[in-house]
């Protein structure tokens, strides 16, 4: 019977359609059990029905003569009617899953990816499972897939979860489309197995698979049982242990278990869960833990209000919106029948238990953070605004409502927001208005309370502008703070509409004083020093115009004290000294028509520089260039074009860097070009798509480059003329004229040469034609050489008579 149940649940595990490109592992699962079936003289036929009805690709090919051979071999008889009922299951699983093999090899893709496929190296006839589980190494083993291998695992069960059954077999067979649906929705429990066990550690699969659970928990799906959830969920913090939004989900669980009617809700067991992940040194970060903590205390919170909900609204629940009774409607509302109003005994003592074990809550975590982690005390006013409020809105509502405990629930909420602006210094300006606010909603039993609760809100806002200042940076995981510039406005908007409502004109002038030399104080210093800008734009909106549409002025220079001379409250004339009254504005009047006067120029933005690191040296990126390596030797210019004009924007240029050669279209690609943008944000587009798409098989590479694509011209493209009638084209053009004219003349003094000489051979060379042949080689001449007068030679000269003489 172990053995039987062993091979059931083996079979359950496997053999539901996940692994069907292992089929082989499958299809040895099956021999298996038949001849244990066979040894236990049972039979053996229906194994082999399930098995077709399994998706097992070519597996399941010869199914049918593999079932004859069984059932020849071990004297079984098979009847006609078998057989076709295994060739009918084989048909129904083709068809049925036929659509989802995709998502398998696409499984397979990413396992092979990481590395993590080798079981398919593995004969698929002689199973030896001694060699499966007991490889060298455990290189055979589960466990070790990534990200990768998790993501597609998601991808696989998001398309069972989704899968719709197509209209026409909708309409032709209604009933078979709902089981087939089914089939397919149970899949994915079945992938979602597959998968932690090959990425037991990755954290965005566990959480998936969670909220799969939650989902099918919440429409009573008999796919999902309380045992399978619970154990979903602490295997998930288990193997997970550095995970926080994990451990969420296991304190989580207590609450949707209650909520459905599993389980009974128990706060001890939450803090245990705290405990245990603290001990076990994974969450070092003192973040992390308060975050633990305060999961609990929202899952307790919720409780409360899902209990109220139910009671109160006949199974209502407690996130959802209902309307004012401003109308009295016919009949009999539930708020005014008093009977109806109230709650069970049940519900009501759970709910004070659950106020108490609370409020136990919040005194544990703040004396664990005390304890341990005495410098975070950015996380202890976290925690203390989260009491504060839940103190103000829901705890001491609700205690005041049961009869007897008025005195117990009063003040609490005062005393936690008191404590809220203690606990961390300075404090956020936040922390001081919700104290205000919390303050002036206490009651007062006489008419010299009212005064006196009057001049204590004064007080409180005088001390909270005194106090605050600079505070650190709070971490993400414990919670976002809103804007301290902001939380700083909101705070002097409600002292000036205060004291425009409740003080006289002294005292209006003097708050608007202190309102702005808190402004000059933040800025002069240098409060957020790398946000100055950012934060002087929100801090110097006109504190008392809070109307919508509003400009906001900037300081004209980064000098801090022409700065803080913008940050002036909204009267007219305000300073140090003496405020001239003629110019303030009545009590009654709008603080906006004395407004500073808004500047409409907005400050451009500073773009960031990059570099280019070309060897040794750091060149600044061009702001709209990239440079692609990695091309094919085929890739042509209109081809870079093509792929980034589609996906980042419009290109200036592209151009392919090629190397030099003499013979035109012989050019070779040196595989690597550049493209030039015309935005900004066309590059940065550009630069995410690196190792992402490629041209011509091949992944291609976008790095910032520090010169424009312009700047590369093909030959011939730099002319400004057409060849030829350009001005150095034509001094060429010229000089070969002049130089063809004196090869001419040469070849004719060469000639002339040639018959002298053999005109010389007979006689003596005449004298005028030597004289000329002289004369035609002095022609030849150098240039920039300028022309020599010839010399008078003596011989020339007529000689003298001598008779004459």
């Amino acid at each position: 019977e172990q053995l039987d149940t062993a091979f059931r649940q083996a079979i359950k595990s496997v053999g539901r359609g996940s692994h069907q490109n292992e089929g082989h592992f499958v299809a040895a699962i099956y021999r298996l059990y038949a001849k244990f079936l066979v040894s236990q003289e049972k039979s053996a036929i229906d194994v082999f029905v399930e098995r077709a009805k399994t998706p097992m690709k070519e597996a399941n090919d010869g199914l049918v003569s593999e079932a004859q051979t069984f059932c020849q071999s071990h004297d079984i008889i098979l009847t006609q009617g078998d057989l076709q009922r295994i060739e009918d299951a084989r048909r129904w699983a083709t068809k049925t899953f036929g659509s989802l093999a995709v998502n398998e090899d696409d499984v397979d893709v990413a396992m092979h990816a990481e590395g993590i496929l080798t079981r398919h190296e593995y004969s698929h006839q002689d199973m030896d499972w001694d060699a499966l589980l007991k490889s060298e190494g455990g290189r055979l083993w589960m466990g070790f897939g990534g990200v990768q291998t998790a993501t597609a695992f998601i991808k696989y069960t998001n398309a069972c979860s989704y899968y719709k059954v197509p209209r026409h077999e909708m309409e032709q067979d209604r009933e078979e489309s709902k089981k087939k649906l089914e089939i397919i929705h149970s899949l994915a429990m079945a992938v979602f197995e597959r998968g932690v066990a090959e990425c037991p550690t990755v954290e965005s699969l566990w959480l998936a698979y969670i909220r799969q659970l939650v989902y099918l928990i919440s429409i009573k799906s008999p796919l999902v049982s309380v045992p399978q959830f619970e154990s979903v969920v602490n295997r998930a913090a288990r193997n997970c242990p550095y995970s926080v939004r994990l451990i969420e989900q296991q304190i989580n669980a207590a609450l949707i278990l209650a909520e459905a009617g599993q389980s009974v809700f128990d706060p001890d067991s939450l803090t245990t869960i705290v405990d245990n992940a603290i001990k076990s040194k994974f969450l070092p970060d003192p973040a992390s833990q308060l975050e633990l903590y305060m999961a609990v205390v929202r899952t307790v919170r919720r409780r409360i209000l899902s209990v109220l909900a139910q009671a109160g609204d006949k199974g209502g629940k407690y996130d959802h919106a209902a309307e004012q009774n401003g109308k009295k409607k016919k009949g009999k509302s539930s708020d005014d029948d008093p009977e109806e109003a109230l709650i069970g005994d049940v519900a009501e003592q759970e709910v004070q238990d659950l106020v108490e074990d609370l409020r136990d809550l919040y005194d544990s975590a703040d004396a664990f953070m005390r304890k341990n982690h005495t410098s975070f005390t950015e996380g202890r006013a976290i925690l203390w605004k989260d009491r504060a409020m839940t103190e103000s809105y829901l705890l001491s509502p609700l205690i005041g409502s049961v009869e007897g405990a008025e005195e117990k629930g009063s003040g609490e909420g005062l005393r936690c927001f008191d404590k809220l602006v203690k606990v961390h210094q300075p404090p956020h300006p936040e922390s001081h208005s919700l104290h205000i606010r919390e303050f002036m909603k206490q009651p007062v039993s006489s008419p010299v309370q009212v005064i006196r609760k009057l001049q204590a809100a004064r007080c409180l806002f005088q001390t909270a502008l005194k106090s605050v200042g600079k505070m650190k940076d709070v971490p993400e995981s414990v919670g976002s703070e809103r804007d301290r510039a902001i939380a700083l406005q909101d705070l002097c908007h409600d002292y000036l509409e205060f004291e425009k409502v409740f003080g006289s004109e002294d005292s209006y002038t003097q708050a608007a004083k202190s309102v702005r030399r808190k402004f000059e104080s933040v800025v002069t210093n240098g409060n957020r020093a790398e946000n100055s800008t950012l934060h002087g734009e929100k801090a110097v909106v006109a504190v008392g115009d809070r109307s919508a549409g509003s400009k906001r002025t900037r300081p004209e220079d980064d000098n801090t004290e022409a700065a803080a001379k913008k940050f002036k409250p909204a009267i007219s004339g305000a300073s140090d000294g003496d405020i001239d009254m003629g110019d303030a504005p009545p009590a009654s009047k709008s603080v906006e028509d004395t407004s500073v006067p808004a500047n409409d120029i907005e400050k451009p933005k500073k773009q960031p520089v990059y570099k280019v690191r070309v060897g040794k040296m750091d060149y600044p990126a061009h702001p709209f260039t990239v440079r692609v390596t990695n091309l094919a030797g085929e890739t042509e210019d209109m081809d870079l074009v093509d792929l980034f004009r589609a996906k980042c924007g419009p290109v200036v240029h592209a151009k392919i860097v090629r190397e030099k050669s003499h013979h035109p279209g012989k050019h070779k690609s040196k595989g690597w070009g550049l493209v030039q943008f015309e935005d900004r944000d066309s590059v940065e587009k550009a630069l995410t798509l690196s190792d992402v798409i490629g041209i011509h098989e091949r992944l291609i590479n976008v790095d910032r480059s520090h010169v424009p694509a312009v700047g590369l011209v093909p030959p011939g493209m730099h002319r400004i003329k057409p060849k030829g009638e350009g001005k150095s084209s034509k001094r060429n053009q010229k000089k070969r004229e002049r130089k063809l004219s004196n090869d001419e003349t040469h070849e004719d003094v060469t000639m002339k040469d040639e018959n002298a000489k053999d005109d010389g051979s007979k006689g003596e060379v005449p004298a005028k034609a030597a004289a000329t042949d002289s004369a035609s080689i002095l022609s030849f001449r150098p240039r920039g050489v300028a022309r020599r007068k010839p010399k008078i030679s003596l011989e020339s000269k007529k000689p003298r008579d001598k008779s004459n003489s």
